[in-house]
Parts: C-alpha cells; structure tokens; sequence
C-alpha cells in the first residue's frame, strides 16, 4: 500500500472502530443529563495520532457527514460531545503547532470568562493551563500528550456547551471534582489504546513484510 493511502486507511479504521465503541457508554457528561461519553471519546482522538492533520480532518468530515446522514442536523449542544471537541483533541496528537496546542485552551478560557455565567465559574477554565502548561514544558511524554489532548477536547466541548445552554455558574463549579477525574480516565485509556493500536500495527507490518520476504 503507497504511504499516500495511510492517513485515509488510518481514519477509516478509527471511525469504523469509534463507531463501534460508542455503544459502550461510560459515564455522565459534564454538564448534561441526557448526554453519556462513550469510548468513541478516547479512541476518535487517536485518528490525529496515526493520521495526522489530514486523519484529524477526515474523521471530523466523516462526523458530520454521519450527522446529517442519520440526525438529519447538526446542533451546536450536540457537537459538544462529538465533532468540533474531537477534532481539536485530534489536532493535539497530530502536531506540535503551539497554535493549536496552547492558543486553542487559551481562546477558550477567555471565551469562557467572557460569558456571564462563565464569569462566576472561572476557576473551572483553570483546567485548561494543563495543556497550556505541557506544550510548552514537556512536549516527548505519550501520557501528557493524551492528558493535553482531553483537556483540549473539554475546553471546546465546554465553551460550547456554555454557550449552547447558558448552564448557571453554580453547575459548573460543582463539576469540577468530577472533571479532573473524568479526564485522567480519558487520557490513561488513550494512552493504553494508543500503545495497543502501535504494538498491532507494527506488528501487522512485520507480518505483511515477512509474507512478501517468503514469497518473493
């Protein structure tokens, strides 16, 4: 298979395999009670990871395309917890651009603080110095980039959420406790799966080379 192919397999894979795991539901989304997080939220990002800018862009395209397909619309509150979150969570893993890494959670802080009742619950941005704060200092350790990564995703998702709903200030402050752990949760399992998809694919590689080796 020519290289030129591999972001287009990569994401095809992700989305398929995201698709499949979004049946496995995981916990209460902040901020919403109708709205669960799901696997699909640890492995989507992950098409940035082996894709690229170009997987992270195909994934996203392929959400709203599925979207419309199926919902028929596309609602801002709805693309909290899916598209636009994900694919910023992508772009984190995809490059080391500190555009994307650090002016993407700095924007939302001030979009949050902005918004009145943002205003009464600012120290829950403060979440979003953590993928500041590893761009800047430790940009080689997996862990911190899948922790930069969901705390990327949480900043989209919430300013848009916030935006969407207007949720009260009270309601945000009470999630905090609950975030810190959601989003350890995310980045530890984005990191096993991460490990996992590499040992798969590399060995696949080797497998595919050696059968190429035996037949030649």
């Amino acid at each position: 298979m020519k290289n030129g192919y591999a972001p287009l397999v990569s994401t095809i894979s992700f989305f398929v395999i995201a698709k499949l795991f979004s049946l496995f539901k995981l916990s209460l989304s902040a901020g919403s009670f109708w709205t669960f997080f799901s696997l699909r939220n640890i492995i989507a990002p992950l098409s940035g990871a082996f894709g690229g800018v170009s997987g992270a862009g195909l994934f996203f395209a392929g959400s709203i395309f599925s979207a419309m397909l199926f919902k028929k619309t596309v609602f801002l509150s709805s693309l909290a917890f899916s598209g636009i979150p994900t694919l910023f969570s992508s772009l984190y893993w995809a490059t080391e651009s500190r555009l994307v890494r650090a002016g993407v959670p700095a924007v939302c802080m001030l979009l949050f603080v902005m918004h009145a009742q943002g205003a009464g619950a600012w120290p829950y941005a403060m979440f979003w110095l953590i993928p500041i704060g590893i761009t800047f200092f430790n940009t080689s350790s997996l862990f911190l980039t899948a922790l930069g990564s969901t705390f990327t995703a949480h900043a989209v998702g919430s300013v848009l959420w916030l935006y969407a709903t207007a949720m009260d200030a009270q309601h945000w402050m009470a999630l905090i406790p609950q975030v810190a752990l959601e989003r350890f949760t995310y980045a530890l399992g984005m990191y096993l799966s991460y490990r996992v998809f590499s040992y798969i694919a590399s060995h696949s590689v080797s497998f595919v080379s050696a059968r190429a080796s035996s037949d030649a």
